[in-house]
């Protein structure tokens, strides 16, 4: 492994709460995390959750810190993460940021022992700018493919990409508003998966996999069991898997 450590990027909103104590969970499971930072971004007035979740898991971390916004800003979806997301970018820049950083929503679940060395090993080996989960969606106009949110991010981010700067109250997702600059520079994770608003989560003689609702994202195929070669995986609504995984 690198000398090139991570800032591992925790997003806390109010939204998000019933997630905190699962995903604490898991990520005590496997720590502790010392060779990596920590930052935990909030609203101001979500600062309650955000330190419920900086308090569980700053002992785990090398040299964590928690940032409160200046103002609450824009609420619902996706104008609410892209303000997160934006403003926690304003910040990196801000405080001269030389890590590479994991933007990791509460909807993330770690698998596997030392799954952030591993990500980390991989982002150094592909040597690209970005390293996530590609997703391919339909469109009016066809098939569209875009790096989804939770990734790692070069330190340098904010300055080799323009399009977080319009993000505004933009009817678009943050990870598909800023498609066109991020995709070319990323690169596909090999054990990072995308497995988008699954919820009950169980074992099966195929494997661990979850449920999807929403009709939308059925033919996404969201529902299959999760890969050997995973050790995060993305989108899980309610903490099962969390609880699989750390027995609880």
């Amino acid at each position: 492994m690198g000398y090139l450590i991570m800032k591992v990027v925790i997003p806390v909103s109010y939204h998000d709460r019933i997630l905190i104590d699962d995903f604490c969970n898991a990520v005590e499971f496997f720590g502790p995390y010392k060779e990596h930072e920590l930052l935990v971004v909030c609203r101001p007035s979500d600062i309650k959750f955000g330190l419920e979740v900086f308090n569980r898991l700053c002992s785990l971390f090398f040299n964590p810190r928690i940032h409160m916004f200046e103002d609450d800003g824009s609420y619902g979806w996706p104008q609410g993460p892209n303000y997160y997301w934006k403003q926690t970018i304003e910040h990196l820049i801000k405080n001269k940021n030389e890590l590479p950083w994991f933007w990791m929503e509460l909807d993330c679940t770690p698998v596997k022992d030392n799954w952030l060395d591993l990500i980390q090993e991989e982002y150094i080996k592909v040597g690209s700018k970005c390293l996530g989960m590609m997703q391919k969606i339909s469109t009016l106009h066809g098939e569209d493919e875009h790096l989804v949110g939770v990734a790692v991010y070069a330190p340098d981010f904010g300055s080799i990409c323009e399009s977080w700067k319009s993000i505004g109250d933009n009817s678009l997702a943050f990870d598909v508003h800023c498609q066109t600059e991020i995709v070319p520079m990323s690169t596909n994770s090999s054990i990072m998966s995308h497995h988008f608003r699954t919820s009950h989560y169980d074992c099966s003689n195929e494997g661990i996999n979850g449920k999807v609702k929403d009709s939308y994202n059925i033919k996404y195929n969201f529902d299959r069991p999760i890969s050997e070669k995973s050790v995060m995986i993305h989108g899980c609504q309610d903490g099962s898997l969390a609880r699989i995984i750390t027995n609880t």
